[in-house]
């Protein structure tokens, strides 16, 4: 991901800074969770039960959710959105869209930091990182900033996601 691209995602507005810091702790659970505390992912196991953790986190919100650009949610009626698991509110939806597709970054990072073995299939990280890349990850944020008005919804929402990579693989 460029320089240029990381420091827009990251300027500082309210509602992701509120998301950041109160995803903190959720967010280091489910790393230790999935790499038990280790910086990369050392079995083939280990990284297909990761695999198996985030479909079933993005199935619970619906799997198109995990790459809409935020744009489309705006612009469909309420029973047109993806199907989920979970229904969720249009601020639990913005807060569950943050975790999702901050896992965009995740990925992009894991591909280039060498977090898994290069022989492993990557589909799933690479087509997260190209979704980072186009420019569709930038307007999600953009739109959370300007359109998200209910933080405490967005922040159960984000909790909820989660929850959903802390929940054991089946």
């Amino acid at each position: 991901m460029s320089t240029e691209l990381q420091q827009e995602i990251s300027k500082d507005a309210p509602i992701r800074s509120a998301l950041k810091a109160s995803t903190e702790i959720a967010h280091a659970a489910a790393e230790e969770h999935l790499l038990g505390g280790r910086k990369s992912f050392d079995t083939r196991p280990q990284y297909d039960r990761f695999l198996c953790v985030a479909l079933q986190a993005h199935a619970a919100f619906g799997v198109a959710a995990a790459t809409a650009t935020g744009q489309d949610w705006l612009e469909r009626e309420e029973d047109q959105r993806p199907s989920a698991a979970r229904k969720l509110t249009a601020a639990e939806g913005w807060g569950a869209g943050y975790v999702l597709h901050g896992s965009a970054m995740g990925a992009s990072l894991m591909l280039k930091t060498g977090y898994l073995n290069s022989a492993w299939p990557c589909s799933y990280l690479n087509h997260m990182r190209r979704f980072a890349q186009s420019g569709c990850l930038r307007r999600f944020f953009n739109l959370l900033v300007t359109e998200c008005r209910d933080l405490d919804g967005a922040l159960h929402g984000a909790r909820l996601a989660f929850e959903g990579f802390l929940e054991p693989a089946t």
